[in-house]
Formats: structure tokens, sequence, C-alpha cells
């Protein structure tokens, strides 16, 4: 079975954000918004959003390999994808989670509420 995991170091505009994730390919999945031809906003607000945001690249290299050590330290050490780099400083992280895609449209089917247009549920 695979762990899927990465420590993952995302490079933007305005820093540098630092997260242990599972599936973090889910990132460029269905970039639907116009403006996001490299990330897909909403998942990258959805992994990224509470992270500190490092101004240098040594201070975010430092946080990865702090994660990375504590998870390897712990009873089950796997880090499948080890510490990874993600974009390349041009994208601009979104101050507040993005739509799902230019015109959404909520409805609720069964209790759940997704989007007509996309298909996006919604958490």
């Amino acid at each position: 079975m695979s762990a899927d995991n990465v420590v993952a170091i995302l490079r933007t505009r305005d820093g540098y954000r630092v997260k242990h994730a599972q599936a973090i390919e889910n990132i460029y999945y269905q970039c639907r918004r116009k403006g996001d031809p490299q990330f897909n906003a909403r998942q990258l607000w959805f992994y990224f959003g509470d992270c500190k945001v490092f101004t240098e690249a040594p201070e975010a290299w430092k946080e990865a390999q702090r994660i990375y050590d504590e998870i390897m330290n712990d009873s089950c050490p796997i880090v499948e994808y080890g510490i990874q780099l993600i974009g390349d400083g041009t994208f601009e992280f979104p101050q507040e989670c993005p739509p799902c895609c230019d015109n959404p449209m909520p409805i609720s089917i069964n209790g759940q509420e997704q989007c007509q247009n996309c298909g996006e549920y919604y958490l």
C-alpha cells in the first residue's frame, strides 16, 4: 500500500508555505478558473491556506526538514515522496478560499452541497 505523502514546499509570489500532505497531486487537477493555469487555486487553499508564510527559502527548507524528521522519528516513519519544492514563484496565492469555478451554482443533492456547473463538492 502506498503512503502517497510528501513534505511539500509551495513557492508563490509572497513566499514559501510548508505542509505534510497526502495526495498533493490534487492541486493540479481541474484548474477551472480563468487565471489558474498552473494550479487548482481552491485545492491549493485547502492544502496550504493555514500555513505560515516564510519569506526566505532556507527558512522553508529548515521547517520542511523539521517536519520530515518528526515523521521519520514516529512509529510509522514513511514519507513516500520526501521533501519537494512545488511552484516557480509566479503564482499569486489566494487571500481567501476561491470559488470552485468562474460561475458557481450551488445545489443540494441528498444533503450534500455541490456546484451544478463544475461538479465540485463543498465541504
